[in-house]
């Protein structure tokens, strides 16, 4: 794994310290996790790009980008009045306000799985569908429709999704 700082790319190991406007990248066989200040853990898939653009854990403004590849986010509960967790990609925008979730943008495809709480998903044209625990939905980059109906979650979805983005590969529960 490395962190893009600016002009220089930094090879990153445990308790390297991630600050705004890093990007992190993984490798084809490679994952991280990444712990943000007030609580929230990034689980970041292989092949994977995700900038933090902002995160301000007093007012709980956190902005992140996907570039290209997968992440799970286990964010903390939203107490805050202008507080905001939201993760970007090429196709559009997956909000949540305390929740366990999965993003991928794939293919000009995002992928939102919901696990625990619900989370807003919007095309880059501002419709938007609200998706709840066990349920996903996609977009398509440029689909000016909008995010698809949420649908149940496949049980082989979901386990690809939480297993392609744990650092250690392995799918909770299992050996």
């Amino acid at each position: 794994m490395n962190i893009a700082r600016g002009t220089q790319s930094l090879s990153a190991s445990l308790k390297t310290v991630v600050d705004w406007q890093d990007v992190v990248n993984t490798e084809a066989n490679a994952r991280a996790r990444v712990s943000l200040d007030d609580g929230p853990v990034l689980n970041i898939g292989s092949d994977s790009s995700v900038r933090v653009v902002k995160h301000e854990a007093a007012a709980q403004q956190t902005d992140l980008e996907i570039g290209y590849g997968k992440m799970r986010s286990q964010a903390q509960k939203i107490s805050q009045p202008n507080g905001k967790f939201e993760v970007r990609t090429p196709a559009g925008v997956a909000g949540v306000g305390g929740t366990d979730f999965y993003v991928g943008y794939e293919n000009n495809v995002m992928t939102v799985i919901v696990f625990e709480g619900v989370v807003r998903v919007c095309n880059l044209a501002g419709v938007c569908v609200e998706v709840s625990a066990r349920q996903m939905t996609t977009i398509r980059n440029g689909d000016p429709a909008g995010p698809g109906v949420p649908v149940a979650t496949p049980p082989a979805t979901g386990s690809d999704a939480i297993s392609s983005t744990n650092a250690d590969g392995r799918t909770p529960g299992t050996s």
